[in-house]
């Protein structure tokens, strides 16, 4: 092998030692898609609430509003983290169809969609199941069950129906007395059986 390399002519070799590094940075780094691209789009539209100070260990923007709104269950206490949350569902709803893949694998995302559905379900739920289904939304209001139902369209165009239904019934049986009163009064008496088709 060594004489045969030795016997090319020095032009060959170089040329040859240029393709093969050409390859080899395409793989370290591969080229930026379209979707690198939505990507870093969203990233830099959420980077005062998603990503806020994640860099430096510190709790990010989304932590801190869900903490207050989780501890004050008041529309005062969910204000900031709503607004927010209105805003991450607009971004989201411009990440092309063909990049939801791609945005499926941010943590961040499936993270915050995810916790955001379980936290406004348990809310409007209370410390008890409601008395009837038409307290279901306790003390959220129309543009608070909007903003459940556009997480809820998020959820499924970026995860599939499969891994949203999955989540809801993880939320059910997560609500106090779930296990009393069982799953379809769970269903009838909770924010997920809400009809978002009228809530556009």
């Amino acid at each position: 092998m060594d004489q045969f390399i030795n016997s090319l002519p020095r032009t060959v070799i170089a040329i040859g030692a240029i393709i093969i590094g050409f390859f080899l940075m395409r793989l370290n780094d591969p080229p930026v898609t379209v979707c690198d691209l939505q990507m870093n789009l969203f990233r830099e539209s959420q980077k005062k609430f998603l990503y806020s100070a994640s860099d430096l260990g510190k709790p990010s923007m989304a932590k801190e509003a869900y903490e207050i709104c989780k501890g004050d269950n008041s529309p005062g206490g969910c204000f900031e983290y709503f607004e927010n949350l209105k805003k991450l569902t607009v971004d989201l709803t411009n990440i092309p169809e063909q990049c939801a893949a791609k945005a499926a694998e941010e943590p961040q995302i499936q993270t915050w969609v995810q916790r955001s559905l379980k936290l406004m379900v348990q809310m409007a739920w209370g410390e008890r199941a409601p008395a009837s289904y038409v307290q279901k939304n306790g003390w959220f209001d129309a543009s608070d069950i909007s903003l459940f139902c556009d997480l809820k369209r998020s959820a499924i165009r970026i995860f599939g129906n499969d891994v949203y239904s999955q989540w809801r019934e993880e939320i059910l049986m997560s609500v106090p007395d779930y296990e009393k009163i069982g799953r379809e009064q769970a269903w009838q008496k909770s924010l997920v059986s809400t009809p978002c088709d009228h809530y556009r």
